[in-house]
């Protein structure tokens, strides 16, 4: 039996039944029906048309697939290494040979069925329509078991090539373990026979021992096998050769002799030239995008600011040395230029935060495929033992140009970051470079219209102005008929003195009721204009304070508040003067402080002295009669005897006087109704 391109039962393919063939059948049934044929001669015309031996057969090969999948599929997928070998041929040509049989046996069943309908019972046909389906089950869960997974492999992914192609170049020793099963197979025991009949047996256990060790051959002998007699399923048997060395029945022998210098020297220059081109296939399919980016930076001049003169397509001919590193700088310095480009005309802060995150998606999936290409290199290791030395330095170079890509990506996020605060700090420098010209033109303003207004005289003083002349002629009017009154007497020997000095004492009560009403009024429009002075210096000194106005603004102003966000940004010499300025502004504070402290003192002294007058105590220090604690008269609510003079704190006897409406100490009562005995002081 094969695994691929079986002949069942002497039929690659199956079909269904013609019309000829369905008459004729009709025809042998009707036939049987009315007795002109014996049970026996119709009963061979069923088997011939629904061979027993074409069931088995294609029963016998899914039974020896399942086995086959089992046996040497079972390593690769309990080490979960499918996805590195995806053995697509292998896989490819058992499911065309699985697709067939499922073909054939749909056919055989239509067949089975359409006979089946000319017959009312059939126990030999519904038997072998249950076995058709029962295979077919088998057959389409083993199908969906050997699913493909994407596209044919590219050539580096294609591990079962490059085994051979490398072992051919090594052409060391193999060894091949003789298995039952493997015979089950007709490529397999033509494989077996053919290394058998070319290798090398040994004996183990001795003279008399009959069990043979494993055969032993040279990688050559494999290779020409494949070569002349599988060429044209050369994929399929390739994986399958493959399959069978990971699964350790086609084995490198671990100890054997190892040819000359210059043989090894020559294989290892064979098998770093097919390397190279395996793993700069690898590079260039994998950074594809990246290549095409770097080109479109090539087209849109992103290169002119700097002296670099590579063709993309000629890198192919560098060493992979050369190659890698010039690929990840042409990335870079594209990138980067493009991205400088995009800067110097950005107005929006917030663009840049979607610049940096671009770009640090960009260069984080580059280094992703990078890393990936290196670990994907280590696949090669087991095929190159004892050459995989020369993957040592490959390795070397991945993780150098990994750290250079995670460097240079600091390095641009850091150049980004400054060049946005950079921005910011020019944005906010012109922002109050603005508000400063608007506050001074606002200053302008208001000196301008201050200046207008103290300019021109007050209205209200010149209508006083106008009221006193008003006045004064009607006095002086007055002054006048008195004075020709007296006048007009004064030669008659009058005594008009105490005329005069009735005039003179009205004139003293009327002074005393004027009180001087324009003095009064310029005192009280000095303390308005000391009120509007202090708030014009409020005003101003507050301008200072870069603030958010608020009505109950409790926070610091912002150019005192450097501890939340500037203070490790200042220089040494920011930070002293900046300490200046906070004591000076705190020594200002305390002084206020001490005056009104000294103010607040002095009111209290004055206050708990109009309380003691008020009460008649003379005393300095006076104690509560209930709880012996000194009273402070400016603070405490009191209640004093009208009768023995005792003293209490208010809420030390009000619940005595609540019940008996008596002195504590002498029994009086003193208490009347709704009386106010004690002052209700203001709340501090």
């Amino acid at each position: 039996m094969k695994l691929i391109h079986n002949t069942f039962d002497g039929k690659r393919e199956i079909t269904g039944f013609s019309k000829d063939e369905l008459i004729e059948i009709k025809k042998k049934i009707s036939e049987y029906k009315s007795d002109k044929i014996d049970q026996s001669e119709f009963m061979d015309l069923l088997q011939s048309k629904f061979s027993e031996e074409l069931l088995k057969d294609h029963s016998k090969y899914i039974e020896n697939i399942v086995k086959f999948i089992e046996s040497y599929f079972s390593k690769i997928l309990k080490n979960g290494e499918e996805h590195q070998y995806n053995f697509y041929y292998l896989k490819s040509g058992l499911l065309e040979e699985l697709e067939l049989i499922s073909k054939n046996l749909l056919n055989l069943k239509l067949n089975a069925q359409n006979a089946k309908r000319f017959l009312k019972d059939n126990s030999y046909l519904d038997s072998y329509i249950t076995q058709i389906n029962n295979i077919s089950e088998i057959n389409k869960d083993l199908q969906l078991q050997l699913k493909r997974k994407g596209d044919p492999p590219i050539k580096y992914e294609e591990l079962s090539h490059i085994w051979i192609e490398i072992n051919r170049i090594k052409n060391l020793q193999y060894k091949v373990i003789d298995t039952e099963e493997l015979e089950t197979w007709e490529e397999l025991s033509n494989l077996i026979k053919f290394l058998k009949k070319k290798g090398e047996k040994e004996k183990k256990g001795g003279l008399f021992s009959k069990k043979e060790a494993e055969v032993i051959f040279e990688f050559k002998i494999f290779n020409d096998y494949i070569s002349s007699s599988q060429q044209e399923h050369f994929n399929f048997y390739c994986d399958l050769y493959y399959l069978l060395y990971l699964n350790e029945i086609l084995a490198e022998l671990k100890e054997q002799e190892f040819s000359n210098i210059l043989e090894r020297k020559e294989v290892k220059i064979q098998l770093r030239n097919y390397m190279r081109s395996i793993i700069k296939d690898l590079i260039f399919i994998k950074l594809d995008n990246f290549i095409q980016e770097i080109k479109s930076f090539k087209d849109d001049s992103e290169y002119d600011k700097e002296d670099i003169k590579v063709d993309i397509d000629n890198l192919k001919n560098e060493k992979i040395k050369n190659l890698l590193p010039k690929l990840v700088d042409l990335y870079f310095v594209g990138l980067e230029n493009h991205y400088q480009s995009l800067t110097t005309n950005i107005q929006d802060i917030q663009k840049f935060d979607e610049i940096i995150d671009e770009y640090s998606e960009k260069i984080d999936t580059f280094y992703d495929i990078i890393e990936n290409i290196k670990d994907y290199t280590s696949n090669y290791n087991r095929f190159l033992k004892p050459y995989d030395e020369m993957l040592v330095s490959l390795r070397k170079i991945f993780s150098n140009l990994l750290e250079d890509i995670y460097r240079r990506k600091g390095e641009f996020n850091y150049y980004l970051e400054a060049i946005k605060k950079e921005r910011m700090k020019e944005d906010i420098r012109s922002f109050t470079s603005e508000k400063i010209k608007e506050l001074n033109s606002l200053i302008e303003k208001y000196r301008d219209e201050i200046a207008i207004l103290l300019k021109e005289k007050m209205p209200q003083l010149e209508n006083v102005e106008e009221i006193i002349n008003t006045y004064k002629d009607q006095i002086n009017k007055i002054k006048d008929d008195l004075y020709q009154k007296l006048r007009e007497h004064e030669k008659k020997d009058l005594d008009q003195y105490q005329i005069i000095k009735q005039w003179e004492e009205n004139y003293k009560r009327s002074k005393e009721q004027i009180g001087f009403l324009l003095s009064q009024y310029l005192t009280n429009l000095y303390k308005d204009f000391e009120g509007i002075i202090e708030k014009e210096e409020a005003l101003f000194e507050r301008v200072k304070e870069i603030t958010n106005y608020s009505g109950d603004q409790e926070e610091l102003p912002l150019n005192y508040a450097f501890s939340t966000f500037l203070s490790d940004k200042l220089t040494e010499e920011e930070l002293r003067e900046r300490m200046m300025e906070l004591k000076a502004k705190l020594n200002k504070l305390r002084h206020l402080e001490m005056l009104y402290e000294d103010e607040l003192s002095q009111l209290k002294d004055n206050l708990e002295t109009k309380v003691k007058i008020r009460e008649g105590i003379s005393t300095s220090n006076v104690e509560c009669a209930v709880c012996r604690k000194k009273i402070n008269f400016a603070k405490d609510k009191i209640i004093k005897c009208p009768f023995c003079g005792a003293v209490y704190h208010y809420l030390c006897v009000a619940f005595w006087l609540s019940k008996y409406n008596s002195c504590p100490s002498c029994q009086n009562v003193f208490l009347d109704p709704n009386q106010n005995i004690y002052e209700i002081q203001p709340e501090e």
